[in-house]
């Protein structure tokens, strides 16, 4: 714990104004929990703590020195460190997540008072060495919560580590940043494979180098000419070339055998390319003898039979068609505002006169709720009251009647309607989907509705039934993404938004359902949002039914005539926002953000004591994947 009476020095020390550095404080426990830690640092540094839910850990300091406020904040990264955590510095307060997180949050930029724990960013410019030189050196180095790229335009190097770690790399740095060799020399080579020689060269070098440095010389294979670069001193040039030269003779074999093994490309469809392609290499070689090329789908390999030079040449092919493609993701969303009111004002009127033989009138617009007709003919004397019941159950808005009626007599019955409806929706829906480069993608969310296509009674309806076709309704989106040079992208889209609408009149089977689609070719740069397009729908509606001339008498004439008016609002409006996944780095950032987002809204039911589903499985899934995959690098490296 910290002494609390350490903590009133501090705060005096601040009222007289004196340096915090005076101050000292010891730090001692075992099995504290790390958020009381976290609070105590907090009191003692005045910094401000936001702490990630996933901190959670027992911690142990045992110190008999005292301390400055300084050094008791970088025992205290120390100990964060241990425990697989980090602090990222931002403006206003410190970030306490897990330490496989904090490369994607911001860190801040390595200074040379940075405490040794601290997860900071620095750039490093190597003046002589290539930077994509000594990435093969550095990424061993590299803690798995670090990161390391190159930026070739100024000959750059990014990393992102601990602060410690960062210094010593950059010492590392310095001591292989020495002069080039002095010179260079290429050797086209004629019978043999450059990937082959180079390598081979390598390897006689590193194990005859008479006590010289591996910097000392290289050999690089030009595979577009089947060329060698040998780089280097002089005198070690010279021998390499002689030998180049002497490993550079004609194969005693009319052809040779070779098994390629792809990583990205399809061998199936890649052998139909090559095998259009090897005529017109054929033709070319000095060697006139037969190329043969097969596909071996279980393994994703090419089974290749050609003469060297030929050899050569298909296998620099290979190489420059066998990359990683890149992937996008295409981010829509749909807004849909709608508003609908409607109003309806009627009046019914029912009169029959005295005797048998006296006029009757009657009043009626439409398919009225409840109906005048059927209410009367239910109460007379042999009517039946299941009419009535059902016509009052119809009931929709407001109806307020009054009525006359003894047998003889002169009766009447008079029933007003009132109405009025407002409906407002909005909808908002982000589809996503993932694609490869070039490939035709798609995704629905929705559901299949049947809808009747054919009825038959059969003889006698003996035998009567009924044909049915489901349709798919919900929100469709379909998509081909082709890559140009730089960050631009064609995209050609079919976005699609169906819903139910229900039965074209009531009680009929007929089903009416809504349909807003859009297909488009459009030209998008990466991490763009445009609008694909929209609809802007005002629709007024008026209807009045009326009796001739009667209709039309002022303020009088309403009790004669039916008005309706409905007004309905939509407005469609539709956004898309394509994103350039290049390499597993972006894959691995875009999964944390989609991960984070639901890791927020788990947080936010819970506050409001909502269920949610567990996502430890899933936190474990990616962050064991991403730990895997820095340990394979490494090893690799």
């Amino acid at each position: 714990m910290i002494y609390s009476i350490y903590k009133n020095c501090c705060a005096y020390a601040l009222i007289l104004g004196l340096s915090s550095s005076l101050w000292s404080v010891t730090i001692n426990m075992r099995d504290a929990d790390i958020k009381s830690f976290v609070s105590d640092i907090s009191s003692l540094t005045g910094k401000t703590f936001v702490v990630d839910p996933r901190v959670k850990a027992n911690v142990t300091v045992i110190s008999r020195d005292d301390l400055s406020i300084e050094e008791a904040y970088e025992v205290f990264l120390s100990v964060l460190s241990v425990h697989g955590f980090t602090a990222v510095e931002q403006d206003n307060a410190v970030k306490i997540v897990p330490a496989s997180m904090g490369r994607q949050s911001f860190t801040q930029v390595a200074k040379p008072s940075s405490p040794e724990d601290a997860l900071v960013s620095t750039i490093v410019r190597p003046k002589q060495t290539s930077a994509n030189a000594l990435i093969p050196l550095i990424r061993p180095l590299i803690n798995s919560q670090g990161h390391i790229a190159v930026y070739t335009p100024s000959n750059s190097l990014i990393l992102t580590d601990r602060s410690a770690n960062i210094k010593r790399i950059k010492q590392l740095v310095e001591e292989l940043d020495k002069n080039p060799a002095d010179v260079y020399e290429i050797v086209k080579l004629k019978n043999s494979s450059s990937s082959q020689i180079a390598k081979l060269i390598d390897k006689v070098f590193a194990e005859n180098s008479g006590g010289m440095a591996p910097n000392d010389f290289n050999a690089y294979a030009i595979e577009r000419s089947n060329s060698i670069l040998l780089f280097g001193d002089n005198k070690i040039v010279e021998r390499m070339k002689a030998v180049v030269i002497k490993l550079d003779v004609k194969d005693q074999g009319s052809s040779s055998l070779k098994v390629v093994y792809l990583k990205y490309a399809d061998a199936k469809e890649l052998v139909e390319l090559l095998n259009k392609m090897t005529p017109n290499i054929d033709e070319k070689s000095s060697n006139k003898g037969k190329t043969s090329i097969s596909a071996h789908e279980e393994t994703n390999s090419l089974i290749i039979s050609a003469e060297p030079d030929v050899m050569t040449s298909i296998t620099g092919i290979i190489s420059q068609l066998d990359i990683r493609r890149a992937q996008v993701l295409v981010e829509a969303i749909i807004v849909e505002i709608s508003d609908k009111l409607s109003k309806d004002l009627g009046f019914q009127l029912l009169f029959s006169g005295e005797g048998s033989n006296t006029p009757i009138a009657s009043q009626r617009f439409g398919n009225p709720t409840p109906d005048l007709s059927a209410i009367v003919g239910g109460l007379v004397p042999g009517g039946g009251a299941t009419a009535v019941l059902s016509t009052l159950l119809s009931l929709d808005g407001f109806a307020a009647g009054v009525g006359k009626f003894k047998k003889g007599e002169d009766s009447f019955a008079a029933i007003l309607n009132v109405l009025a409806k407002n409906s407002d929706s909005n909808v908002l829906s982000t589809p996503s989907i993932l694609t490869m480069d070039n490939e035709q993608s798609s995704i629905i969310v929705g559901q299949e509705i049947p809808i009747t296509t054919g009825e038959s009674l059969g003889t006698n309806n003996s035998n009567p039934f009924r044909t049915i076709n489901r349709q798919e309704i919900g929100i469709k989106l379909s998509v081909k993404p082709q890559i140009n040079e730089g960050n631009s992208i064609k995209l050609d889209i079919q976005q699609e938004v169906s819903s139910l609408s229900g039965p074209i009149t009531a009680g009929s089977a007929e089903i009416v359902t809504n349909k807003r689609a859009i297909e488009t070719v459009v030209m998008v740069e990466d991490n763009q949002t445009i609008v694909l397009g929209g609809l802007i729908d005002d629709d007024i509606q008026e209807s009045v039914r009326k009796i001739p001339l009667l209709g039309d008498i002022p303020l009088l004439g309403k009790a004669f005539r039916q008005e309706q008016t409905t007004i309905s609002k939509k407005n469609l409006v539709v956004f898309l926002k394509p994103t350039i996944i290049r390499n597993s780095e972006d894959m691995q950032a875009l999964t944390n953000t989609k991960y984070e987002y639901l890791r927020a809204q788990e947080m936010l039911r819970d506050k409001k004591g909502k269920t949610s589903p567990d996502l430890d499985l899933l936190e474990k899934i990616i962050f064991d994947a991403e730990e895997e995959k820095n340990a394979d690098a490494e090893e690799e490296a």
